[in-house]
């Protein structure tokens, strides 16, 4: 998400057009320092995107999360922070009513380096199941199935794939 900013792929007019296609609502505010946080309701998907730590001198901590609630599932996709944008994220998700229920799936961040805010992360999402997208395990594995988490990794599964369902509460 930091290599495309979500202003290449959500355009101002993309979300005009969505809200009036769908009476969705579109939002955005700043809840705390450094915090932007952008929510479109389009019917049955939404969609909330947060920033990292935005004045960061470490581009991987002005990483973006994303949350994809809909069809009956809540997908977390975190970017490349591993310290203050972490931070970021549980403090906006913290003070807006977009606060993440349980995710059904958490794509970890950086790669699945361990972060130590890792506690903080799982608390918040609560996450079902667990993905690590890189080319090696992810040294954050082991710690996640102490946990009693569900991981997959692209290390060894190659392309992953969620299915949301009718049967899954959002």
């Amino acid at each position: 998400m930091q290599r495309w900013p979500v202003n290449d792929w959500v355009r101002p007019g993309d979300l005009a057009a969505l809200r009036l296609a769908t009476g969705a609502r579109t939002r955005t505010w700043e809840p705390g320092p450094g915090a932007l946080t952008l929510t479109s309701d389009a019917g049955a998907l939404r969609l909330e995107f947060v920033s990292g730590a935005r004045h960061s001198p470490e581009p991987n901590e002005r990483s973006l999360a994303a949350r994809v609630r809909g069809w009956g599932a809540c997908v977390v996709l975190t970017g490349d922070a591993r310290e203050a944008g972490v931070d970021a994220w549980l403090e906006a998700w913290a003070q807006t009513e977009a606060a993440p229920a349980r995710a059904d799936l958490l794509v970890w961040p950086h790669h699945g380096d361990p972060t130590e805010r890792a506690s903080e992360l799982i608390d918040a999402l609560r996450p079902a199941e667990v993905w690590i997208s890189a080319a090696r395990r992810g040294a954050i594995g082991p710690e996640l199935q102490r946990r009693g988490l569900a991981v997959r990794t692209t290390a060894s599964a190659g392309p992953l794939r969620f299915s949301a369902g009718p049967d899954k509460p959002p």
